[in-house]
């Protein structure tokens, strides 16, 4: 299934992908999250990355805790989201079954450094997708959190960044506006994405 709404219009956009996304059926939001959790840790075993950046599902995205205990098996960093005070996104390190405190916009997270950092700190970065399309376009929840903080700086190149996805909230042809941070690949339960 795939969503379509020319012309395009963000918002009915988002509000019709997290529809989608949040009636994927228990039997098969349970299957798809793990296949979506056995071919990322696939691509991160192949990849070698020792750091990489995750979340916690909200709003029916995909839920990583699966993969977040492969990781910890396999003596890989899971770094975490949270929003600060000052509205900044920096990423705290994070073991499965640690504690976790509560957030802005129904988030978890870890509490406060001592390890908190930018994105810097990680080799590869999972992230959630609200809408996406064969290009590997991504539409978030319309913060910009993710968007800033997968911009490359001066100092650093962007991180690899794997969005995951179910099917259901695949969209023809999205027109990326100069601030989206493009994605390199999306991984939902049916398919591989790679950008052109």
């Amino acid at each position: 299934m795939k969503l379509s709404r020319p012309p395009f219009d963000i918002a009915t956009c988002r509000a019709e992908a997290r529809a989608a996304r949040r009636a994927v059926g228990a039997a098969a939001r349970a299957a798809a999250d793990a296949a979506i959790c056995r071919a990322v840790a696939s691509l991160v075993a192949a990849s070698a990355a020792q750091r990489v950046a995750s979340y916690l599902a909200t709003d029916g995205e995909v839920d990583m805790a699966a993969f977040h205990d492969w990781a910890d098996s396999a003596g890989i960093e899971v770094w975490l989201p949270a929003v600060t005070d000052a509205g900044v996104m920096e990423f705290r390190r994070h073991r499965s079954g640690g504690p976790l405190i509560s957030g802005p916009l129904g988030t978890r997270h870890p509490p406060p450094p001592p390890s908190s950092d930018g994105l810097d700190v990680v080799d590869l970065a999972i992230v959630p997708v609200v809408a996406f399309d064969d290009d590997c376009t991504r539409v978030g929840r319309g913060g910009g959190y993710y968007d800033r903080a997968l911009a490359p700086l001066a100092d650093r190149p962007a991180p690899f960044s794997v969005g995951v996805a179910f099917e259901v909230q695949r969209v023809d042809g999205l027109a990326p506006e100069a601030h989206d941070a493009p994605l390199d690949r999306v991984i939902t339960e049916a398919k591989e994405y790679q950008r052109r």
